[in-house]
């Protein structure tokens, strides 16, 4: 003999699961990058520069730093200044992250897999931006970072005639640095849209678009 019973309803839904049943095998969140261990490891980073010709110009081992966990999705931020003694060029980077213990190879990023490590600008610093201004045109096509000086007593400010150029001259400096295709799909708003965000940003980090970022040489400034 049997009786029917009615549905429990929890949240407009009709049943209610009251002991929990089925268990996922650990090879799934791994197959997914899910740490099912979330072990501690010791790992350093192999840092390689390499020229066009394909020599190596910098080898550096970083030093150790542990990780927690570990999944194909991780994400590394690793920051690089060359103090001296490297030419200015174009470089490929390549960056290991090895196991600090057996230096075995955990995971690799360089331009075979990113294309975005490949030629990447090297310059050579003559001085503070904020005592020698400039700019540049890196044209990766043509393999030239041409480095234009700013001219303050010409110009004036910096950052006004930045804003300036955004709105006014973006398309041809495009062009000029080796991406004439961009500058044809650009519509022709979007650099006073770009000019625009600056404008509400820079006051964020304590820069006022409109002041003087540096005074013209040979002038004073004063009542008199």
């Amino acid at each position: 003999m049997c009786c029917s019973l009615p549905d429990i309803r929890i949240g407009g839904g009709p049943w209610l699961e009251v002991l929990g049943s089925g268990i996922v095998h650990p090879n799934v969140f791994r197959a997914v990058g899910v740490d099912t261990e979330a072990s501690a490891r010791d790992v350093y980073a192999v840092i390689e520069l390499t020229d066009a010709r394909g020599f190596v110009t910098l080898r550096h081992d970083t030093a150790l730093f542990t990780v927690y966990g570990y999944s194909s999705t991780d994400r590394y931020r690793i920051e690089i200044e060359l103090l001296s003694d490297h030419e200015a060029g174009y470089r490929d980077l390549a960056i290991d992250i090895r196991d600090a213990h057996d230096g075995r190879l955990l995971d690799r990023a360089s331009p075979r897999e990113f294309r975005s490590l490949s030629s990447l600008p090297l310059e050579v610093e003559s001085g503070r931006f904020d005592d020698d201004p400039h700019y540049h045109y890196v044209d990766k096509a043509a393999g030239t970072n041409t480095l234009i000086g700013f001219d303050v007593a010409a110009h004036g400010p910096v950052v006004p005639w930045v804003l300036d150029q955004l709105r006014q001259r973006l398309a041809p400096m495009l062009a000029r640095a080796g991406a004439p295709h961009v500058a044809d799909m650009l519509s022709p708003d979007v650099g006073s849209e770009i000019a625009a965000m600056l404008e509400r940003y820079l006051p964020t980090i304590g820069i006022d678009p409109a002041a003087e970022s540096a005074p013209i040489p040979g002038t004073t400034t004063g009542a008199g």
